[in-house]
């Protein structure tokens, strides 16, 4: 995960829809230069428990907007606009890492060790969110 960006670069992606187009305009951004999140495999554990997930946790994995997810193998790619970082974040306040847990064990009982995630997830959010900057998320499908 990529992070603290503005608002600024919002216009550069929203033009863009394939995600080649999108990958272009993240190396144009540097954001290979912004501070970083590895969630490594983790990431896409989280993407599957919460995608659907009522109120701004469903929002994690879906962004204010996003590269056209497909069935290649590029990993997916969306933006998360400072008001999506501050509510998830404030969501993530409340959220205590048992519930997450228990998501993911309803999910599958062997995903439980990718709640590992939760602290880091929540200081970078957090850490976003006091910055009032905006987050990019990469993830394998």
């Amino acid at each position: 995960m990529d992070g603290f960006w503005g608002s600024g670069q919002r216009d550069l992606l929203a033009q863009k829809q394939a995600k080649g187009q999108w990958y272009e305009a993240l190396e144009i951004l540097k954001v290979q230069d912004l501070p970083q999140l590895d969630a490594e495999d983790s990431v896409r554990f989280w993407g599957t428990v919460l995608l659907g997930h009522p109120g701004p946790l469903g929002r994690l994995f879906v962004g204010e907007m996003h590269a056209i997810f497909d069935n290649t193998s590029d990993p997916n790619v969306l933006f998360l606009g400072r008001d999506d970082v501050g509510e998830i974040a404030d969501a993530f306040k409340h959220l205590d890492k048992n519930y997450l847990v228990e998501l993911f064990r309803m999910r599958n009982p062997g995903w439980i060790n990718h709640a590992w995630l939760y602290e880091p997830l929540r200081a970078f959010l957090f850490s976003a969110r006091s910055n009032g900057k905006a987050v990019i998320i990469l993830w394998e499908n």
